[in-house]
């Protein structure tokens, strides 16, 4: 096997996964162009296929239209990512990925798009069960909308983004988003991000041998439980949730890389403070086996152990974080969640003695 050349790999499944994974770019909802080309394209648009019939609907058919255009500049292959679920178009400020409502967006243009045949659709899905690989749904440009871009000459078009969308994240017991007053630690975390965001982005990262680089997002932080004490964990790489499988294709500037996992890590450190030199794999307890979701939610569980200032608070914090993870399916219950870290302590009974 290649590692240079993805498409040698499982060749059966390399359009699904292109489609599904790689050859796609994020929705923007701060999108914007000034351009006199993207009106007449949404005016014909509309006006041939009577998309928008109200002010908001028309609002977003521009905002579609134009990351469809956004898109389609780089490849008439890519497809567009955006997510049908409402809580992405949440009436809190500061959360408001989309800041068009959920029906104008959804029910009103993407829907009529699709059904004009102006857009091919790419439904998402959720995988509830084996390995989590749920996907939001895609839309790409179709033969029909791309004549209407090139009679308009609208690939010449210049985008600007507007504001940037919130990279601290707060959510409470029920997985809300909650809404927060900043303080000066907030604002210190956003900074760090947002350099540490802007530093990923003009970094050309990609898997190897795909035509332009996978579309970074951003990093966010989430905390859980409206406390900005629980969680805080980094999410949205896109590298995070990939197949273990596909990694090695990773390209950094041109480069390829190599992952060097410390399995244990942080537990071997524990175990040599009390001066044993523990040589075992720390998540494999009895009941557990390797590939097990059982030892995804125990490595995901540790830091939050160590730094949690009881058991329940740890519990829900854990608990919280696993939800965030797709890879890790079925979820647990709050009892089976229990159960499994009370059995690790056992494992661990040094450790859990030494506190």
């Amino acid at each position: 096997m290649s590692l240079t050349n993805i498409a040698e790999h499982k060749e059966t499944d390399k359009e699904t996964y292109y489609k599904n994974v790689f050859f796609s770019e994020w929705f923007e909802p701060d999108l914007n162009s000034e351009d006199g080309r993207v009106d007449s394209v949404v005016h014909e648009v509309n006006n041939t296929y009577r998309i928008a019939t109200v002010p908001n609907q028309l609002r977003a058919l521009r905002l579609v239209l134009l990351n469809l255009l956004h898109v389609a500049k780089q490849s008439s292959e890519m497809w567009l990512a955006y997510s049908r679920d409402r809580n992405e178009y949440t009436h809190i400020a500061r959360y408001r990925t989309v800041r068009i409502g959920y029906r104008p967006m959804i029910e009103a243009v993407v829907d009529r798009l699709i059904g004009a045949n102006l857009v091919d659709d790419l439904p998402g899905y959720h995988h509830r069960g084996g390995d989590g690989n749920s996907r939001v749904s895609r839309m790409r440009t179709s033969d029909s909308l791309r004549s209407v871009f090139a009679k308009h000459n609208a690939y010449n078009v210049k985008f600007e983004k507007q504001q940037p969308k919130e990279i601290i994240l707060k959510k409470d017991a029920e997985k809300r988003f909650v809404d927060y007053a900043d303080t000066a630690e907030t604002n210190r975390w956003r900074d760090e991000l947002a350099t540490y965001n802007d530093f990923i982005s003009a970094t050309d990262l990609r898997i190897a041998n795909t035509p332009v680089p996978v579309q970074f997002r951003g990093l966010v932080r989430i905390f859980n439980n409206n406390s900005f004490s629980q969680g805080g964990r980094f999410y949205r790489g896109w590298w995070q949730n990939m197949e273990s499988e596909y990694r090695p294709f990773i390209s950094i500037n041109g480069k390829q890389t190599v992952e060097i996992d410390f399995s244990g890590l942080h537990i071997r450190m524990l175990y040599a403070k009390l001066g044993i030199d523990y040589q075992d794999d720390p998540y494999i307890i009895d009941g557990v086996a390797k590939n097990s979701p059982q030892r995804k939610m125990l490595k995901t569980a540790l830091l939050t152990m160590l730094n949690a200032n009881s058991e329940r608070s740890a519990l829900l914090s854990i608990q919280n974080e696993i939800s965030e993870q797709s890879d890790i399916q079925p979820k647990p219950s709050y009892q089976e969640l229990k159960s499994l870290i009370s059995r690790f302590c056992v494992h661990h009974k040094p450790l859990k003695d030494a506190e």
